[in-house]
């Protein structure tokens, strides 16, 4: 079956780098959307798409933005990969997203869980740049705050300080149909 394993962004001053993790059998096709824009390669963005694990079928896909400005680098980058038949039927659709709303601040957004097996446990992480500040970070599903429940299987961790950065963990399982959604968090620095 078809899986988006991560969505990921590094950031070096006016480049931008959105690696997402794929797995997926037969071969997969990705499509890389900006504020739901279809992006092409050109001065601005470069794709590619390398086999990360050919046992596994992982692919490794990766997007590079080159801005003029800071700003250029900020919106939502969606990841989508198809899987396609010989004919260039399509048979299975996954998608993953990372916003970046401002520089120093994240926002993840996954926008399926329907490939992750039920009784699973699946962990979603979120990282914020301290930027001299002490972050806090909120996480959400659709525009619900998520506390740590037990009996609904959400476990919201404690923050952990990783020098520059802070980052939560939230962790959903045993997964079963009440956790599909849309999964967000925010940091904001103080």
């Amino acid at each position: 079956p078809l899986s988006i394993q991560s969505v990921d962004y590094t950031i070096d001053e006016l480049t931008m780098t959105v690696t997402c993790m794929s797995t997926g059998w037969p071969a997969t096709q990705v499509t890389w959307i900006k504020d739901d824009d279809i992006l092409t390669s050109n001065s601005t963005y470069s794709m590619s798409q390398t086999i990360a694990d050919r046992m596994d079928s992982t692919y490794e896909n990766v997007l590079n933005v080159m801005g003029s400005s800071q700003d250029d680098l900020l919106g939502t980058y969606e990841c989508e990969v198809t899987c396609l038949r010989h004919n260039d039927q399509t048979i299975d659709t996954a998608l993953g997203s990372v916003t970046v709303q401002s520089v120093g601040n994240l926002m993840v957004v996954i926008t399926t869980l329907d490939y992750a097996e039920v009784g699973s446990t699946y962990e979603l992480n979120c990282t914020v740049n301290k930027n001299g500040g002490s972050p806090t970070i909120t996480w959400k599903k659709s525009s619900i705050t998520l506390v740590t429940n037990t009996t609904a299987g959400i476990q919201v961790g404690d923050p952990v300080d990783q020098g520059d950065t802070v980052s939560v963990t939230l962790t959903l399982g045993p997964l079963h149909q009440s956790h599909d959604g849309q999964y967000s968090c925010t940091g904001q620095v103080n």
